[in-house]
């Protein structure tokens, strides 16, 4: 959720408030104040090495760390009965009791105190005192109630600062795990930069978080459950002595590498129910979500990540329309904590429901079977995968022309043999694509939340860059007027309608071979994707839109070289695309700008599964940007995904 300008703390919705101050602490956290300087998460994890009984400074930093982390959490439970409110009919008394709820929660001491420090402030007075004060008489004010907007802003900054975002598992061309690439000495597990900062300093403090709304379908949201490992290295199914013996956060302090967290889970750890504590977390979670079934014969299994965990995680994912792989990867693990991985916000945990489930030969069938595929830097942030170097020949901003683009034909050579973006220069496209940097937080009150105030890019839905389409100076945050000097691609403006297009191969054959008779392979595309909802140029009245597209080919359209410039009239066997978006027709002169300043949150957009025809050779996956009135291309893309399913014919 994205602002023009620090909302009003004394009048008005106080949602847009509580979303302000999330994010105001995540970058807090998260943001270098001055160089050579570390993040302030760094700073305050450093006190763990001094947690004596005499230090009362590292002491009194863990309680509010664990103050504000448990506020956190019942915060992401009230926030989830709100959105589930918003689409009921006569829920309105329900909806202003939890509303009221939540906004307690939001001025009680914990969260208060919890802010102050993390922002580096000593305490002091209540900043939501005067919505505090009005709580009683909340019936009163009808701005005290939530839009959805609202809801998708604060669930968004809960998901940036509990989240937990492990590395890809190594694979081998069949998808499998490649233990050879991981193993017992593995000790680096986590995405840092995306993982969420109050859960690193829980770890970094060897405290716990509660889970609220835990519960069977019977007695829904009836339980809740504190973890304290779990998702803190990556686990599969394996004998317990295979699985890493130790996680371990770094950060380099002064020229000196520095442990913000260490667990181990082998010997060296004293305490031997801490060894598996990670394990027993899962098997707990899934069955206070009333998945028990394979019933375990004791603690034995508990502890062990077997095949009957592997069995619970598909009952789990089918019921949550997650992919189907029965591990325990990103997506299932945010999810068994009311967090939506591929979404980047909130999203409840189903309990267990045996109507959602089809037959047993199907749940237990191991070739039933769906996973992400591998993509060549999917969400920007991973340039070096393609051998592009980030540019910073402009003040304060970072970018990159993303995607090699194509010179004659045939293949292209600039693409490395393990593929990666290719940025179309067809005749009937407007060239090209870049990677931004996530704008920054601008400062002063009146400056808004991120430089170029309304006209504003943004940040990333995670991690430090994003893919936006034609963006001629993207050195400049919330750039107006004609482009200046050294703009890309010639700083021309294009016709209306005109499409940008950047796109990335993937070879099946890998896949294709693993199909047997009676089984069928289907693709899925998806991705983040933000709009500015406004014309930049006040010209046309319409924002510019983009999209995601998904297309199969034949060997006369994809040999398997990665680099194969694409050619819809050769051999290409089916194709679908998610709508284009944000809809002209809804969005064209009737969004004040206020609305649309709760509304600039990344949303995921999809294709259909499409089912992969005989004969398939590569999946092309495409993004679109397209133009409207202004010079840029205001459509913008992060963490793309390429999904795979195998499904039995009927």
């Amino acid at each position: 959720m994205n602002g023009d300008q620090q909302p009003d703390t004394t009048t008005g919705n106080p949602f847009q408030l509580i979303a302000y101050l999330l994010f105001k602490v995540r970058h807090s956290l998260e943001d270098i104040d001055e160089p050579g300087r570390p993040p302030r998460w760094v700073r305050i994890a450093r006190a763990r090495q001094a947690q004596g009984e005499s230090d009362y400074i590292g002491r009194g930093v863990k309680a509010g760390i664990d103050g504000f982390s448990t506020a956190l959490s019942y915060m992401i439970e009230l926030t989830l009965d709100i959105r589930e409110i918003l689409v009921q009919t006569d829920a309105g008394k329900a909806l202003v009791e939890v509303s009221a709820d939540l906004i307690k929660a939001a001025t009680d001491d914990n969260f208060v105190n919890g802010v102050r420090a993390l922002v580096g402030q000593a305490p002091g007075s209540n900043p939501l005192s005067g919505v505090g004060a009005t709580i009683d008489d909340i019936k009163k004010y009808i701005d005290y109630i939530p839009d959805p907007e609202d809801v998708a802003g604060m669930g968004h900054e809960l998901y940036r600062l509990m989240c937990i975002e492990q590395l890809p598992f190594p694979r081998n061309p069949a998808g499998d795990i490649n233990t050879g690439e991981i193993s017992a000495a593995t000790s680096e597990h986590l995405n840092v930069d995306s993982t969420g900062k109050v859960r690193l300093m829980q770890w970094a403090f060897s405290s716990d978080t509660p889970v609220y709304g835990l519960g069977s379908k019977e007695q829904p949201e009836s339980e809740e459950h504190a973890i304290f490992r779990l998702g803190s290295r990556r686990t599969w199914q394996t004998a317990t002595d295979q699985l890493p013996g130790t996680t371990v956060v770094t950060r380099e302090i002064s020229g000196a590498t520095e442990t913000m967290v260490e667990f181990f889970f082998d010997s060296r750890e004293d305490d031997a129910d801490k060894r598996t504590v990670d394990l027993v977390e899962v098997h707990t979670l899934l069955e206070k979500l009333g998945y028990g079934e394979p019933a375990l014969s004791g603690d034995a299994e508990r502890k062990s990540f077997s095949d009957k965990l592997t069995q619970r995680l598909r009952r789990f994912q089918i019921v949550n329309d997650l992919p189907k792989s029965g591990e325990l990867d990103n997506a299932t693990l945010n999810r068994m904590l009311h967090l939506d991985f591929d979404g980047k916000n909130l999203i409840r945990a189903k309990p267990f429901d045996t109507v959602r489930l089809p037959p047993s030969e199907v749940v237990d069938d191991p070739k039933i079977i769906s996973r992400p595929l591998r993509l060549v830097n999917p969400a920007a942030d991973t340039p070096e995968e393609e051998n592009i170097a980030i540019k910073r020949d402009r003040p304060r901003y970072a970018y990159y022309l993303a995607g090699h683009t194509a010179s004659g034909l045939g293949p292209i050579a600039e693409v490395a043999a393990t593929g990666g973006w290719i940025s179309d220069n067809s005749e009937e496209l407007t060239p090209g694509f870049v990677a931004l940097q996530s704008r920054l937080v601008a400062g002063g009150s009146d400056e808004g939340w991120y430089d170029g105030g309304r006209w504003s890019e943004g940040e990333a839905a995670s991690g430090f860059l994003f893919f936006a389409a034609r963006h001629v100076e993207p050195w400049r945050g919330g750039r107006q007027g004609t482009p200046g000097d050294g703009a890309l691609f010639g700083g021309q403006r294009p016709t209306q309608g005109a499409i940008s297009r950047m796109y990335q191969w993937v070879d099946l054959a890998p896949l294709m071979s693993q199909l047997t008779t009676g089984y069928e392979l289907y693709l899925k595309a998806t991705c983040m994707r933000r709009s500015l909802y406004r014309d930049r140029a006040n010209n046309t009245g319409l924002p510019d839109d983009g999209r995601i597209v998904l297309e199969i080919y034949g060997s006369e359209g994809f040999g398997g070289n990665l680099g194969t410039q694409r050619d819809a009239s050769k051999g290409r066997l089916a194709e679908d695309s998610s709508a284009w978006w944000p809809d002209q027709v809804a969005t064209a002169g009737e969004l004040t700008i206020d609305a649309i300043m709760r509304k600039r949150n990344w949303k995921p957009q999809t294709t259909q599964f499409l089912k992969v025809p005989a004969g398939a050779t590569g999946a092309l996956i495409a993004l679109e940007g397209r133009h409207q009135s202004a010079y840029d291309i205001d459509a913008y893309f992060d963490n793309v995904q390429l999904t795979y399913e195998f499904r039995k014919t009927a």
